[in-house]
């Protein structure tokens, strides 16, 4: 793309130095300024480029409000496991529960007891946490899913 706006912007700048030294030189005399003729070029140019230009500025501008709203998607959803965390485990119960202000969006918080070692007993001391937060992106739905494990003495440190 660029190749093609510096060989246009080339071509543009010869056919005028061209028309000049074709109409007796008069693009060498002092104070002249542009002719009619040159200023409409130019301006013809100049938008024919930002016409071409235009779809690629509209994308960009699309992609940067459907990479907000993931962000904040991913935000809300990063934000709710965090405030599982800080909680005292014993106020943890299981269940699924709506993510409140979620902005454009919805989202849902399950807790849930796990069975750790395929025993079929779960475990007392571990909960899992998911966050769901659905988004709208193009007309379709996205979501966010971020899964997490509390325990009620913290982070399980690898031994």
């Amino acid at each position: 793309m660029r190749a093609a706006f510096y060989y246009g912007l080339f071509l543009v700048s010869y056919l005028i130095f061209t028309y000049n030294e074709h109409m007796g030189g008069q693009y060498l005399r002092k104070n002249s300024g542009f002719t009619l003729t040159e200023a409409i070029v130019i301006v013809a140019v100049v938008s024919f480029f930002l016409s071409a230009l235009l779809p690629f500025i509209l994308e960009n501008l699309t992609a940067s409000a459907r990479s907000k709203k993931r962000l904040l998607a991913y935000e809300t959803a990063y934000g709710k496991l965090e405030d599982l965390r800080q909680q005292d485990f014993d106020t943890l119960a299981d269940g699924a529960f709506p993510v409140p202000n979620v902005d454009g969006a919805t989202g849902q918080v399950t807790v849930a007891q796990v069975d750790l070692n395929g025993d079929n007993v779960m475990e007392a001391d571990i909960v899992s946490a998911k966050v769901d937060v659905t988004y709208l992106e193009k007309g379709q739905a996205k979501t966010i899913n971020l899964n997490t494990l509390i325990t009620r003495d913290g982070v399980i440190e690898n031994e």
